[in-house]
C-alpha cells in the first residue's frame, strides 16, 4: 500500500486556497514586498519577504493558527463531514531548540486550531517540531496510524512564519536574510499548509507516494567540515529504492531551495552522484519559495500541493517528481511521487 496524495490546502502571500497559490506560483506572480523590519536600528532599508495578508499583523500562535487552520478545512471539504471526528491532524512546526527565538506554547496550537474548526480532538492528533522536514515524518506517522488503526485518511499540515520580529532578528544576527549587505541568503515568509491523504493501492488513479527517504548530513549549514551532500543523496537514494523508479524518468523537482548557496550546492552535487543515463535527475528543480519566501515548516504541504496541481492541470512535465528539502539541522529528506491516470 502506498500513501495517496488526495487533496490539498494553502495560506500564502499569493493565495487564500491552493488553487490561487498554484495559479500564481505556477504563472511565477511573485508576493514579496517590503515587510515593516529594516537591516539595521533606524536605517530606511526595508527588509523583503512573503508576509500573508492577514487583517491584522500580530506574531504567535493566534496568528500560526489563523493561517493553517482554512488550509486544513479546504482539505476536510473535500470528504463527508461525518468522517472529520475519525481524522487526525499531524502538524509540524518550526524546530523548536533554536537559541534566541521565543518558546512559544506550542501545544495550545492544536487546541485553538481544533477551536476555529471546531473539531474534537483526536487522540492521535500531534505536532512535528522538525522544520522543513517535519512534513516527511508526519506521513510516515501517518502511514503507520492508517495501517494500524484503519483510519480513513489523515490530514498532514505545516504552518510556520520567518517574519515574527523575533525570527527576523535572529537570521539577521546570522547574517542569513537577503539585504544590500547580504546577497547569500533567503526572503523570509509564512504560510499554512495541509493535504489529506489516504492509503491506497499505487495502480489506482492519482498522486502517490511511492519513496520516502531519510538521512543525516555530517556537514549542515555554517558547519566547518567538508560538504559533500552525503545526507541528500542517502536520502535520494533512500527514495529511488524504495520506489523502483528510474530517476531517469523524472522530468522535473520540487525542493525548499530558497536563495542560499548551500541549498543549490547540495543538489547539485546529490544531482552530480546519479549520472548514468538511467538515474541522471532533471537540474530543473521547481522552487515554489522563490515567489512566496522560506516558510519553513510548511513546505512539504505545498510542495505535494503544487505536484498535485500540475498533474491534475496537465503542466507538470512527467508523471514522476522528487521533492526533497532539508532543515538547518542535520535531516534531509527525499520523496518520489508518481500521477497514476
Amino acid at each position: 500500500m502506498t500513501i495517496k496524495v488526495m487533496a490539498s490546502g494553502m495560506v500564502t502571500c499569493v493565495g487564500f486556497n491552493a488553487p490561487a497559490s498554484c495559479t500564481a506560483i505556477r504563472a511565477g506572480i511573485s508576493g514579496i514586498d517590503e515587510i515593516p523590519y529594516t537591516e539595521y536600528i533606524g536605517g530606511d532599508d526595508y527588509l523583503r519577504g512573503g508576509k500573508v495578508a492577514l487583517p491584522q499583523w500580530y506574531d504567535g500562535i493566534n496568528k500560526l493558527a489563523d493561517m493553517v487552520s482554512p488550509a486544513i478545512d479546504e482539505c476536510l471539504r473535500t470528504v463527508p463531514s461525518s468522517q472529520w471526528h475519525q481524522i487526525p491532524i499531524l502538524l509540524g512546526t518550526r524546530l523548536q531548540d533554536t537559541p534566541n527565538l521565543p518558546s512559544y506554547r506550542m501545544y495550545e496550537l492544536l487546541h485553538q486550531i481544533e477551536l476555529r474548526l471546531q473539531l474534537p480532538h483526536h487522540q492521535f492528533s500531534q505536532l512535528l517540531s522538525y522544520g522543513q522536514t517535519s512534513g516527511v515524518y508526519a506521513l510516515q506517522l501517518a502511514k503507520s496510524l492508517m495501517t494500524e488503526h484503519q483510519l480513513p485518511y489523515c490530514i498532514v499540515a505545516g504552518v510556520d512564519s520567518y517574519l515574527d520580529r523575533h525570527v527576523v532578528q535572529h537570521y539577521l544576527d546570522k547574517n542569513r536574510l537577503l539585504c544590500s549587505s547580504q546577497s547569500n541568503g533567503f526572503l523570509p515568509g509564512e504560510a499554512g499548509s495541509a493535504v489529506l491523504v489516504m492509503l491506497s493501492n499505487k495502480k489506482q488513479a492519482g498522486l502517490h507516494i511511492l519513496g520516502i527517504g531519510q538521512a543525516s548530513e555530517p556537514a549542515p549549514y555554517l558547519s566547518e567540515k567538508p560538504f559533500m551532500a552525503q545526507g541528500m543523496t542517502q536520502a535520494i537514494r533512500l527514495a529511488k529504492e524504495q520506489s523502483n523508479i528510474k530517476l531517469g524518468n523524472v522530468l522535473y523537482s520540487l525542493s525548499d531551495i530558497s536563495g542560499e548557496r548551500y541549498k543549490f550546492k547540495e543538489f547539485s552535487y546529490a544531482n552530480g552522484r546519479f549520472n548514468s543515463p538511467e538515474e541522471c535527475v532533471s537540474p530543473d528543480p521547481w522552487t515554489p519559495t522563490e515567489f512566496i519566501g522560506e516558510t519553513g515548516a510548511a513546505i512539504i504541504p505545498i510542495l505535494l500541493g503544487v505536484a498535485l496541481d500540475a498533474n491534475l492541470n496537465s503542466y507538470a512535465p512527467s508523471r514522476e517528481v522528487l521533492i526533497h528539502v532539508g532543515n538547518d539541522n542535520d535531516e534531509r529528506a527525499a520523496l518520489l511521487l508518481k500521477y497514476q491516470e
